[in-house]
C-alpha cells in the first residue's frame, strides 16, 4: 500500500473513538481495517456456541439489519459486497460471510468480522488460542503433538497438526513479544467500554469518508509513491504502541528480500513465557480434560534365560489419551470460548492486533 498524507484533524477525531471504544486490527499484508464485531446474529452465536443451526452461511448480524447497511454505504457511494471465509468446528464445515466496504475516491476500506474469526484462518481463534496456552502448562507436560490432539478432540476438528501448534504459538509470540512484563495477562473480562453495533457502523462511516484529504488521494495516483508497511492510520497505531510485525521472538532465516520465522524449533525457549504471560489469566482448570494415567508397578524378569534373537525395528507406538466425559468437556470447551472471547477484544482494543 502506498504512504498517504493525513489529516491531523479528522485522524484526532477519529482516533479518540478509536482507541477507547472500536475494537480492530490493521493487518500488515493489505493494510485494511478489520473490526471485531461481539454482538453477532443468533445463527452465528448459535455456531459458536456449539448449538445445531440449519444450513452452511453464517452471516455476521442479522438479514434485514445487513440490508439497511449496505443500501446507507452505497448511497454514500461505497462499494460494499460479502466476502467469505470458510470455518472448520465441532465437526462442522460453515461458510462466514462478512461485509467488505471500500470508499473507491480514496481507497480506507473496512471489513466487519466475527470476534472468532481470523483472517485466511480455517479454525476459530479458540482452538489456536487453546493450542499457545495448553502447551505451557507444566502440570500438562505436552508437547505439540499432544496438543495438537488435545485441540482436536475438544472443538471437533478433523486435524491439528504439530507444525500448527508451532505456527500458532510463534505467531502470538511475535505480536506480544514487545509487551514488558508490567504489562501482564489480557484480561477474561468484557472490555470496559463497548461499542453497540450502530456505533461501530457509524464509525466506520465516518473513516471512510474522512480517511483522507484531496492531496492524499493525488499523492495515493503518484506512480512514484513510495511503498511501505500499511500506514491507513499510523498516527493512531503509534499512539498505541504499534510494533513492528516483521520481528519475532523466534528464529528468523533471511532469503533474498524476504524473512519467514522458523517455527519448528526452539519457540519454547523463545516464546513459551510470553505466551503463557498474555494468557496467564485463563483458569489452569480447564488444561485438565484427560484422565490421569493409573500407576502401574512394572516387574523385573531377573531369571537367566538365553537373550532374545534381535528382530525388526516396529515404529513406536503412540499412547492413546483417555479424555474425560463428553458433557466435561463440553462444559470447558464453553468456559475457555467465553475466557478467549474477552481476551480478543481486549487486545484488539488495546494493541489493535489479531490474538494469533
Amino acid at each position: 500500500m502506498k504512504i498517504l498524507t493525513q489529516n491531523d484533524e479528522h485522524i484526532q477525531a477519529i482516533s479518540e473513538k478509536v482507541l477507547t471504544e472500536i475494537p480492530f486490527a490493521l493487518t500488515a499484508d493489505n493494510g485494511e481495517i478489520y473490526i471485531l464485531i461481539k454482538d453477532l446474529s443468533k445463527k452465528m452465536r448459535d455456531f459458536i456456541d456449539g448449538e445445531r443451526i440449519k444450513g452452511i452461511d453464517l452471516h455476521v448480524f442479522s438479514i434485514a439489519y445487513e440490508e439497511r447497511t449496505v443500501m446507507k454505504w452505497r448511497d454514500c457511494g461505497y462499494k460494499c459486497t460479502y466476502h467469505s471465509q470458510s470455518m472448520q468446528y465441532l465437526g462442522r464445515d460453515v461458510i462466514i460471510k462478512y461485509l467488505h466496504v471500500r470508499n473507491p475516491r480514496n481507497k480506507a476500506a473496512i471489513n466487519l468480522i466475527p470476534w472468532f474469526m481470523l483472517p485466511r484462518k480455517k479454525y476459530p481463534v479458540t482452538a489456536y488460542a487453546y493450542a499457545a496456552w495448553y502447551i505451557t502448562q507444566p502440570e500438562e507436560k505436552a508437547g505439540v503433538r499432544k496438543t495438537g490432539d488435545v485441540v482436536k478432540e475438544i472443538f471437533g476438528l478433523d486435524k491439528f497438526d504439530p507444525s500448527t501448534v508451532s505456527r500458532a504459538c510463534a505467531q502470538m509470540t511475535r505480536v506480544f513479544a514487545k509487551r514488558g512484563e508490567d504489562a501482564g495477562p489480557l484480561s477474561i473480562q468484557e472490555p470496559e467500554t463497548d461499542a453497540t453495533v450502530a456505533e461501530i457502523v457509524k464509525w466506520a462511516t465516518e473513516y471512510l469518508e474522512r480517511r483522507s484529504t484531496p492531496e492524499a488521494e493525488e499523492h495515493d495516483n503518484n506512480e512514484g509513491a513510495v511503498r511501505d508497511d500499511p500506514q491507513t492510520i499510523t498516527a493512531i497505531l503509534e499512539r498505541a504502541g504499534e510494533e513492528n510485525d516483521k520481528e519475532c521472538a523466534g528464529e528468523v532465516i533471511s532469503n533474498g528480500n524476504e524473512s519467514k520465522v522458523n517455527t519448528a524449533r526452539g519457540w519454547r525457549a523463545a516464546g513459551g513465557s510470553v505466551n503463557a504471560r498474555i494468557l496467564g489469566n485463563i483458569p489452569g482448570e480447564l488444561a485438565k480434560v484427560t484422565k490421569p494415567k493409573p500407576d502401574v508397578q512394572s516387574k523385573v524378569d531377573r531369571r537367566d534365560r538365553p537373550a532374545r534373537p534381535r528382530g525388526e525395528r516396529l515404529p513406536a507406538q503412540r499412547d492413546e489419551l483417555d479424555f474425560i466425559e463428553t458433557d466435561e468437556l463440553k462444559m470447558k470447551r464453553i468456559k475457555f470460548t467465553g475466557c478467549c472471547k474477552n481476551i480478543v477484544l481486549n487486545a484488539a482494543s488495546l494493541y489493535h492486533k489479531f490474538l494469533i
